[in-house]
């Protein structure tokens, strides 16, 4: 079937490639097309475009997690052990792709690959991606880019819903874990100009199979999730505040010889009997804006937050306990000078305490503090009716302070105790838009830097997630980057070519990889840096054919080497993406908004490895969608990894342990409205 499916789907996307209405009249599935949207995200990041995912969209994409959602789009994938995963974006992930949830930089222990983002779709009106670098305004966490979470809220300050109560049920299944999701969401707007939100969510699974029915051994996992939000708007001033209560709970390996053991489990068990992680997310914020005058504004914030890590072998005590706790400070100060002319100044102040309670120790306890200034200027220049030029610089100093606390008898590379690591930095921005009538030209230039955090320099362990002992450096220097990107952005009529090259030169990049020692039979890997050159592109077309065809397709290309022009280890492979979307433009009875989406992912072989790194082979999946709506009744039914491909991802963290990806996945999403 494999061999007749993949021709199917390229001729699928061949297909009336003439025809023709605006590509904006047409819903997306599965590869849903990226807007540009600064609602959310800062204003001024015109000459760098924000895309955006919208809850209807990943409701049709049928995914287990959020960052399998983000992983379906063009330059993004994951790093993953299992349904543990986190984000990618051109090569750079952990530390180095900033998370915001609630309008706070999300805290967690985010410089383990093997510990994912742990966040559920749940509850989410849209999700917000910068990719490239955005640390002059985001922070020195946001040097690979921004993936910003928007909750489901109604706007307090929409006039055009003075009094509005909705509410909504989802209930989905999947086929190939047995697994089971539910969320609910509230939202109310009161006349007085105040609105709140309530979303509660439960999801379960079991182990999932591979593409030829093989149990993947204790990779199910458990997440229950609480969002509270507020808002109120009086005159000038609006107020808004949030709670996100979040606990998970992810089976994991300790290494091979475990496997045969949880084999002898049921299929379909739940338990967490064996290896497992345990995580509880605390998070709340305070957002405050003041409308000075007409064209001044200024938004302060303060957020606390608060994670507790867990990793437990069985029922036992806990063998590895990690709490991070993080105050945010935030201020914003906005001058519109002109109609052309819009100025920021910004601070963010953020104090972190580092704990640990388990009987084992990885990563020292330690105290953090960081301090961010900021300004931007933003230009617009019109030229006559159809041509617009907008112009953006700006500059951030960023000052952070580390201070290990725990003694040198557990790591004797640590400074002397109390003894305090002190880094600062000036980055610099600057880009430029030329709109012109159906073309639009981006030029941006940017600096970035990223200071080694605690496991690069201190780490001395064993990660039973991925079968390995790590090894850090203390004398590990600042990363520093210089980004170069041009990107081209053309639309006629019913067809639009969309183009990026980017280049990032790294000086003292730093990068994991296997040192060929043992200790205690699990591979040693270090933590090395070396200078390095990541660069490629990203090209894309779409054309519509009005109301009923929508086509989609697009590449990324990426190369990565160290200075010496050896490969660095963990880069995505190169993939082609293609969609065909088919919307019946009549309804059958009372069945309305018909839709069937196919969507194709090539993933090139990976031969271009690092010293010791796997090669991977290329492969295809394929994806399949059908919704439609019945009155306040949405019924989606998705298919993913239709053929039940049998592969593994470049970037999984399970194939040393013969573990390959999750295989064909039925996915049914019933959503009510009230």
């Amino acid at each position: 079937m494999k061999s007749i499916a993949n021709p199917i789907f390229i001729l699928l996307f061949a297909i009336n490639i003439g025809n023709g209405q605006a590509l904006d009249s047409m819903p997306k599935v599965l590869l849903p097309n990226i807007i540009i949207d600064h609602q959310d995200l800062d204003k001024s990041q015109g000459v760098r475009p924000v895309l955006s995912i919208s809850s209807k969209d990943l409701d049709e994409m049928g995914v287990l997690t959020l960052v399998d959602a983000l992983n379906r789009l063009q330059g993004i994938s994951q790093i993953n052990t299992g349904f543990i995963s986190r984000p990618v974006m051109r090569g750079l992930s952990g530390n180095r792709v900033q998370v915001i949830l609630g309008g706070l930089r999300l805290e967690d222990q985010k410089w383990e690959d093997e510990q994912g983002l742990g966040l559920s779709t749940a509850g989410i009106k849209k999700i917000e991606i910068i990719k490239g670098p955005a640390a002059l305004r985001y922070g020195p966490e946001a040097i690979g880019g921004v993936i910003n979470i928007v909750e489901d809220m109604i706007d307090s300050m929409d006039s055009d819903t003075p009094d509005r109560k909705s509410s909504h049920l989802n209930l989905k299944s999947f086929s190939n874990t047995l697994g089971f999701g539910l969320d609910y969401t509230l939202n109310k707007k009161n006349p007085g100009g105040s609105s709140w939100a309530a979303n509660i969510s439960v999801e379960n699974h079991a182990d999932y199979a591979d593409g030829h029915g093989h149990q993947a051994a204790n990779t199910r996992f458990a997440m229950y999730n609480l969002k509270l939000g507020h808002q109120l708007t009086h005159g000038k001033w609006k107020t808004d505040q949030k709670v996100y209560a979040s606990f998970g709970q992810f089976g994991f390996i300790k290494d091979s010889s475990e496997i045969r053991e949880i084999l002898s489990e049921s299929r379909f068990s739940r338990e967490f009997e064996d290896e497992h992680y345990k995580v509880l997310s605390l998070i709340f914020s305070d957002k405050n804006i003041y409308t000075i005058n007409q064209t001044t504004s200024w938004t302060s914030q303060l957020g606390w937050q608060s994670n507790i890590r867990e990793e437990l072998e069985g029922e036992k005590e806990t063998e590895l306990g990690l709490t991070l706790n993080t105050l945010n400070v935030n201020n914003i100060l906005e001058k519109k000078i002109n109609p052309n002319l819009h100025w920021v100044v910004g601070q963010s102040i953020i104090f972190q305490l580092n704990q640990n309670f388990g009987s084992r120790i990885i990563v020292p306890n330690a105290n953090t503090f960081e301090a961010g200034l900021f300004t931007t200027l933003t230009k617009k220049i019109h030229i006559g009716q159809t041509q617009q030029i907008l112009i953006e610089a700006g500059g951030r100093y960023d000052l952070r302070t580390l201070t290990p606390k725990t003694g040198r008898d557990d790591f004797p590379n640590l400074p002397l105790q109390d003894d305090r690591i002190r880094r600062g930095v000036f980055n610099y921005s600057c880009g430029a838009s030329y709109l012109i009538d159906q073309f639009k030209i981006n030029i941006n230039l940017a600096t970035g830097f990223r200071q080694p955090n605690l496991a690069e320099m201190f780490s001395d362990g064993r990660h039973e997630g991925t079968a390995r002992w790590d090894l850090g450096d203390p004398g590990l220097k600042s990363e520093f980057a210089i980004n170069e990107e041009f990107s081209l952005n053309y639309t006629f009529q019913r067809f639009k070519v969309i183009g990026t090259i980017f280049n990032n030169r790294y000086k003292n990049f730093i990068f994991i990889a296997p040192s060929g020692d043992l200790i205690e039979s699990f591979p040693v890997y270090k933590y090395l840096q070396s200078d390095a050159r990541l660069k490629g592109f990203d090209a894309g077309m779409e054309w519509s054919s009005g109301k009923v065809i929508n086509l989609g397709m697009d590449y990324s290309y990426l190369v990565a080497k160290k200075d010496d022009g050896s490969w660095l280890p963990l880069i995505p492979a190169n993939k082609f993406r293609g969609n065909v979307h088919l919307l019946m433009p009549h309804s059958i009875g009372k069945i309305q908004n018909i839709n069937l989406a196919f969507h194709s992912v090539y993933t090139a072989p990976k031969n271009q490895v690092a010293a010791a790194e796997l090669r991977s082979p290329s492969y295809w999946l394929h994806s399949i969608s059908l919704s439609a709506r019945l009155k306040s009744l949405k019924c989606i039914l998705t298919c993913n990894n239709l053929t039940n491909t049998y592969y593994n991802d470049h970037l999984s963290l399970l194939r040393p342990l013969g573990i390959r990806d999750i295989g064909r996945n039925v996915v049914l999403n019933l959503g009510f409205d009230f």
